[in-house]
């Protein structure tokens, strides 16, 4: 299979040949195709059919004792649980769980939630999934304990977005 280049021109110039193709931080092509590809992240609403859910040790065995997780403190102030695709488990881990022990990573198969998902602007405006709902233990695929490194960082496992 040919590899293909694309190219950018500046503006003044005619349109190049498809095998001069190349693309440049500066070019105007170029910042199409970012902006598409932000804008595309930004406002994809689909929901992946694997979702993730960092929580304490403690409070998953409170919610294996009751049969669903409803939450922590925060979601039960926000009016819902907070949740991560694949992608976004990495700094949600680092941004709210740095150097705390004992977190497990729930991976959810999101047909089996109680109540909506939605897919919510949240930090720096990208899309995260929000139930409007509890985690029943049935959703629940695999709960993975996950370590500290000697930074303290959770050291996350490779996730597959699905």
């Amino acid at each position: 299979m040919a590899q293909h280049r694309l190219w950018c021109a500046p503006s003044s110039a005619s349109f190049p040949r498809p095998a001069q193709l190349s693309l440049r931080p500066g070019c105007r092509l170029f910042q199409t195709l970012a902006l598409w590809d932000t804008v595309r992240t930004m406002t994809d609403t689909s929901i992946p059919s694997l979702l993730y859910r960092l929580v304490h040790a403690a409070d998953w065995q409170a919610a294996a004792g009751a049969g669903a997780y409803r939450g922590a403190a925060h979601d039960l102030a926000d009016g819902f649980v907070h949740m991560s695709t694949a992608e976004q488990v990495p700094g949600t881990a680092a941004r709210y769980y740095q150097g705390l022990p004992d977190i497990l990573l729930l991976t959810l198969d999101s047909a089996r939630l109680h109540g909506e998902v939605k897919m919510e602007p949240s930090t720096g405006g990208k899309l995260y999934p929000h139930l409007y709902g509890d985690i029943p233990l049935e959703a629940v695929l695999a709960v993975e304990p996950l370590k500290l490194d000697s930074e303290g960082q959770l050291v996350v496992p490779y996730l597959r977005g699905v």
